[in-house]
């Protein structure tokens, strides 16, 4: 939760951005930044779980999202060395993601994956609404530099709880030829590739969404005497998608998988459809509702379903990609779509969106249909455990 937290400052840079004279283009390569780092962090984290504790491999990305963050607090003027701590702040990040997902794996039995993936995610949920709240509350206070610098003590606060993890390293894999799978879900490159475009889509889907809430709760304010605060419609997501995954994340795991799955996707597309037509703030929040409802299903339902279908002692390796992909797009898709909406508005750029969401969802849930309510049964590990893997 604190780590989260402390990321979460970094969902009020637009205004930073715009702030220091950069547009949404610039807007998107800073965004885009940290995706080398998540890139090379996240897998070499699922990797290096093997030999290392995941809990160092926690502390260390923790320690390196800190540094990124004070280095940020001293920026006055855009500058290309901020792509620098980006990359920093995403090889951190990466890191604890998919250690701490791997962490917490073991205690995810089969066949409760999406219901065990959707409680871990709530405690993310919690962490990214304290986080955007703290960050904006200094932010209006004193500035950006304290806003970054509370980031730094929420790290500092994570790291110190992370103490307390347990040392556990993944068990090795059996073979070095490629990972286990079982229902043929994910035997083939070419498969594997579309899963990870899904959450590509997806992680983008909601990371552009969240970074662009500062300018659109800012135009939509332009005609109105209330403030214009980013706040209650981030915290309108943030507190929805932890409620669905607190209450509907069994849904997931039922006999009507995928029909709740489809619904949850469509309700998610004629979400984001609707974003630049709101015009006030309790209109932006209406929305954000509905888009976090069918967001807020859609990971854990998707991730735990892919993840049952690999091998038990791939799946660190396996939740490493899944990261990867996830804050690949988070991070990387507003890369093409800032531009779009600098040039062409918001309604171009929401429903381009909205067809990679239709497109990668369809293709996705085609490969998944032959997916069936079968587990994979549980193979124990040393020492009488086993190991699956997960994320956000």
């Amino acid at each position: 939760m604190l780590h989260f937290a402390a990321i979460a400052t970094m969902l009020l840079s637009a205004r930073w951005i715009v702030d220091l004279g950069g547009n949404k283009s610039v807007l998107g390569w800073f965004s885009a930044a940290i995706l080398p780092g998540i890139v090379t962090g996240a897998p070499l984290a699922g990797k290096w779980a093997a030999r290392i504790p995941e809990r160092s491999l926690i502390l260390i990305g923790i320690g390196l999202l800190a540094c990124s963050l004070f280095a940020l607090s001293h920026y006055t003027q855009l500058s290309y060395s901020l792509l620098f701590w980006r990359f920093v702040q995403g090889f951190g990040h990466g890191m604890v993601f998919a250690s701490i997902f791997g962490l917490a794996a073991h205690s995810i039995p089969e066949g409760k994956k999406s219901q065990g993936i959707g409680y871990i995610a709530l405690a993310i949920q919690l962490g990214n609404l304290a986080g955007v709240s703290l960050a904006e509350g200094l932010l209006l206070r004193s500035g950006y530099a304290d806003m970054y610098l509370g980031g730094v003590a929420l790290s500092g606060l994570a790291m110190l709880c992370a103490l307390g993890l347990p040392r556990r390293t993944s068990q090795p894999a059996r073979s070095e030829s490629g990972p286990g799978t079982a229902d043929g879900l994910i035997p083939q490159p070419a498969q594997t590739a579309l899963a990870i475009g899904f959450f590509f889509v997806l992680g983008g889907s909601y990371g552009t969404v969240l970074q662009l809430i500062p300018l659109l709760v800012q135009e939509a304010g332009r005609s109105s005497s209330v403030p214009a605060t980013a706040t209650p419609v981030m915290a309108a997501i943030f507190i929805t998608v932890a409620v669905c995954r607190l209450l509907l994340a069994r849904l997931a795991d039922g006999r009507h998988q995928r029909a709740v799955l489809v619904g949850f996707m469509l309700l998610l597309i004629c979400s984001t459809l609707a974003w630049p037509f709101a015009t006030s703030l309790p209109q932006l929040t209406l929305i954000a509702l509905f888009f976090a409802l069918g967001y807020g299903l859609l990971f854990p339902g998707l991730n735990g379903l892919v993840i049952s279908r690999v091998a038990p002692e791939w799946r660190s390796r396996a939740s490493g990609w899944v990261v990867t992909a996830f804050d690949g797009g988070f991070f990387g898709l507003l890369l093409i779509l800032g531009p779009v909406a600098e040039h062409f508005g918001y309604r171009t750029t929401f429903i381009l969106l909205a067809a990679l969401q239709l497109l990668m969802g369809g293709v996705f849930l085609q490969m998944a249909r032959r997916i069936r309510k079968k587990r994979v049964p549980s193979m124990p590990a040393q020492g009488g455990t086993t190991r699956s893997g997960s994320r956000r």
